[in-house]
C-alpha cells in the first residue's frame, strides 16, 4: 500500500521551445554564426557630406536671388506688366488639341447669317458677331472669346487669325492664335481689305480725308512696316506665302472709262517690283500662285503675269453671263450659266498656266467654290460636289437646307450652318 505521507517530487517541466528555432532546426543543421557590426558601414563618408553641404548652401541662395530678382523687376518694371505684353509672349504657342488624321465629328455653336468660317491649325474657326471660337475635331470647343464686330471676316495663314469687321461699324481688327487674342487695332475710319501672308505679316486697307485707300503693312510682330497711300480705289490686295512682296489692285477713272494699276512692291521696303496698267478693266481679286507668278482676277477675264510684269496667259470669260470664279495657288475654278435661267452651268476646272485640266457641266443653285491642291468642292443648295482633278471623278453628298460654307478638312470636306457643323461622307 502507497504511503500518502511520501514527499512527492514534481516533475521537472519541459523547457518551451520557441516554434522559429525548431523551424531553422528542422530545415538545416547548419547554425550560421549572428552577424557582428563594428559601425564601419554606419559611417557617412566625408566628401559626400561637403558636398552635400555645399549643394545646400547654393540651394538658398538661389532661392534668395529669386527672390530678389521678382522683388526688383516687380518694382521697376510694374508699368511694363501688362496683359498685352504677356500675350506677345504667347504669340508662337501652338496649343491645339487636333492630332493629325483625327476624325472630324459633328460640332454644335451659336451662329449667325454673317458668320465666318475656316479650318486654322487642324481646328475648325467660327467667327460671328460677339465670339471667336475655336472647336476640336471632336467636337469639343478648345478657345473662346468675345468681339465686338458686327460684320467679321476671317483671314487665316500659318501663324495667325485675322478678323476684321468690313464696313463703317467699329472700324476694328483682331489678331489670334489657337491660345488667345494677340492684338487689336481700331482706326478712324472703315477697314475695307485685309490680307495675311503665311509668316504672320499682314496689310490692312482703310482710308481717310485725303486718300481713297490706305494700305497699312504690319510685319509678324505687329509693328507698322510700311503705309501706301493711294488715290485710287484699292479692290483687293494679296501677299505671297514667304510674305516678302505683296500686290494691290486699284481701279480709278481715267477720261470716263475705267484703268486699273496693278502695283507689287516689297514689304519691308515698299519699293515698287513692277506697274502694270489695264485699260477698261477692274480687278476684282489677285492670288500669288504657287509657281512665282500673279493671277489677276478681272470683270472679264483672269490674266496671269511672270514675277517681272510681263503677260503670261490670258483666260477670256467675256460673253457668259452671272460667271463665278475662284482661285487659290493651285487651281482656277471658272463656273458660268449656260442658259438664261441660270440653272444649268459649265465647270472648268484651269492650273496655274491657265491650262484647262476638266470641265463638267452641272445643275442647281450655286453657293460656294472652294478650289483645294488637288480637289474642287462646289456647294449648291442641295449638295455638295467634290471634284478630284487627279482622278477626273466626281462625287457627290446631300446638305441640309440653308448650308453656309464648305472648307476642307485634311481630305474631309466640313459643310457649316448657322448653329452647326458636320462632315460629309461621297460614298466613295
Amino acid at each position: 500500500m502507497e504511503d500518502k505521507n511520501k514527499a512527492q517530487v514534481p516533475a521537472e517541466k519541459e523547457k518551451p521551445q520557441k516554434s522559429g528555432y525548431k523551424l531553422i532546426k528542422k530545415r538545416s543543421s547548419v547554425v550560421m554564426p549572428k552577424a557582428k557590426y563594428d559601425g564601419a558601414f554606419e559611417k557617412e563618408n566625408p566628401y559626400y557630406i561637403k558636398i552635400a553641404n555645399k549643394y545646400a548652401i547654393l540651394k538658398y541662395i538661389s532661392i534668395l536671388l529669386t527672390f530678389v530678382f521678382a522683388v526688383t523687376m516687380l518694382s521697376a518694371y510694374s508699368s511694363d506688366i501688362t496683359p498685352e505684353n504677356f500675350q506677345y509672349l504667347l504669340k508662337d504657342l501652338d496649343i491645339t488639341g487636333a492630332i493629325s488624321g483625327s476624325k472630324f465629328d459633328s460640332v454644335i455653336y451659336n451662329g449667325g447669317s454673317s458668320s465666318s468660317f475656316g479650318i486654322y491649325r487642324g481646328e475648325l474657326a467660327v467667327i460671328n458677331a460677339g465670339s471667336t471660337m475655336l472647336y476640336k475635331p471632336s467636337g469639343a470647343l478648345s478657345y473662346s472669346d468675345t468681339n465686338k464686330f458686327y460684320n467679321p471676316r476671317l483671314v487665316i495663314s500659318d501663324k495667325y487669325m485675322l478678323i476684321y469687321d468690313r464696313g463703317d461699324t467699329t472700324h476694328t481688327y483682331s489678331i489670334h492664335n489657337s491660345f488667345a487674342k494677340l492684338h487689336e487695332e481700331r482706326f478712324e475710319y472703315p477697314i475695307v481689305l485685309a490680307d495675311m501672308s503665311n509668316k504672320g505679316s499682314y496689310a490692312v486697307v482703310t482710308r481717310d480725308d485725303s486718300f481713297r485707300s490706305i494700305v497699312y503693312v504690319y510685319d509678324e510682330n505687329f509693328n507698322l512696316k510700311n503705309t501706301v497711300r493711294k488715290d485710287k480705289y484699292v479692290l483687293s490686295v494679296s501677299i505671297n506665302d514667304a510674305g516678302n512682296k505683296m500686290v494691290i489692285a486699284s481701279v480709278y477713272d481715267k477720261d470716263g472709262a475705267f484703268e486699273s494699276e496693278i502695283l507689287v512692291l516689297g514689304m519691308s521696303n515698299g519699293k515698287p517690283d513692277f506697274t502694270v496698267i489695264e485699260n477698261g478693266k477692274i480687278p476684282l481679286k489677285s492670288e500669288w500662285l504657287k509657281n512665282g507668278d500673279l493671277a489677276v482676277v478681272y470683270s472679264d477675264s483672269v490674266v496671269i503675269y511672270s514675277s517681272k510684269g510681263d503677260k503670261r496667259a490670258t483666260l477670256q470669260f467675256s460673253g457668259h453671263s452671272s460667271h463665278n470664279l475662284e482661285l487659290n495657288s493651285s487651281l482656277i475654278v471658272s463656273v458660268y450659266n449656260t442658259t438664261v435661267l441660270g440653272y444649268d452651268k459649265t465647270v472648268n476646272i484651269y492650273d496655274v498656266n491657265a491650262e484647262l485640266i476638266m470641265t463638267s457641266s452641272m445643275e442647281g443653285e450655286l453657293i460656294k467654290i472652294l478650289p483645294g491642291s488637288e480637289k474642287v468642292c462646289l456647294l449648291f443648295e442641295d449638295r455638295a460636289v467634290l471634284i478630284d482633278v487627279t482622278s477626273k471623278t466626281v462625287n457627290e453628298a446631300p446638305v441640309k437646307p440653308n448650308a453656309k460654307d464648305v472648307a476642307f478638312y485634311d481630305d474631309t470636306v466640313i459643310v457649316c450652318y448657322s448653329g452647326g457643323a458636320e462632315p460629309l461622307d461621297f460614298g466613295k
